[in-house]
């Protein structure tokens, strides 16, 4: 089968998964990336400019595939899913708010290199199916077990974990509160107003790091900084 038209419904539905993916279907790109989510069991249907040994592969022209690629040059993509289970490990990283879709994508791979295997999103944060974020993080995204609803989760959890927040204002600076308990969760805060008041209050200590004429950090900096 092939699709020469990029008006056609189903090319159409495709695009809008680059933003708007969901945990049982949104798109990834590249051969690496679509491999992986094949040797994984996890891919639905793949589209390239050529024949592969992908299970429900479809042919498309260089036009379609520039429209659903995430760059130019790009010769394959695929659909695919995440594994979602509601287990949670001893290390977990709590996103809140969090704005831009590849400080998102680049905290995910940080996570996943220094072994937070879950990540909890509040319900304002930016989805991790957006093209930039899912650029950035790369393979990442199938190392992470995603919790979503983050703000109800996290109340849950108070009483198990040790809840350590991210604040420019606190006193408390990161090796102050070390060596953590061995279930803990950090959290990180929207790049223009931080942690919220509501995680805040749920807190068991609010840290900083401590940097000299520096206002302030980006957010994937803080991140890489705290989890290592």
């Amino acid at each position: 089968m092939k699709i020469t038209s990029k008006d056609n419904k189903k090319i159409k539905e495709l695009n809008k998964l680059k933003n708007s993916g969901v945990p049982s279907s949104f798109l990834i790109n590249g051969f690496d990336m679509v491999n992986l989510a094949y040797s994984k069991g996890l891919l639905l249907e793949s589209y390239s400019l050529k024949d592969n040994d992908f299970d429900n592969n479809i042919l498309v022209t260089e036009e379609i595939m520039d429209k659903l690629s995430f760059h130019k040059g790009n010769d394959v993509v695929g659909v695919t899913r995440l594994e979602i289970n509601n287990l949670y490990g001893d290390k977990i990283v709590y996103l809140d708010e969090i704005s831009d879709p590849y400080n998102l994508g680049l905290i995910i791979l940080l996570a996943a290199q220094y072994r937070y295997k879950d990540i909890i999103l509040s319900n304002k944060c930016t989805s991790i199916f957006n093209f930039k974020c899912l650029d950035e993080c790369k393979n990442n995204i199938f190392d992470i077990n995603f919790h979503f609803n983050g703000n109800e989760i996290i109340k849950d959890l108070k009483n198990e974990y040790q809840i350590i927040s991210t604040g420019l204002k606190s006193s408390v600076l990161l090796k102050d509160v070390l060596p953590v308990s061995k279930k803990h969760i950090i959290v990180f805060g929207n790049e223009a107003h931080g942690v919220s008041d509501y995680i805040f209050s749920l807190s068991n200590d609010i840290i900083r790091i401590d940097i000299k004429n520096i206002d302030s950090l980006n957010v994937a900096i803080c991140a890489g900084i705290v989890l290592n």
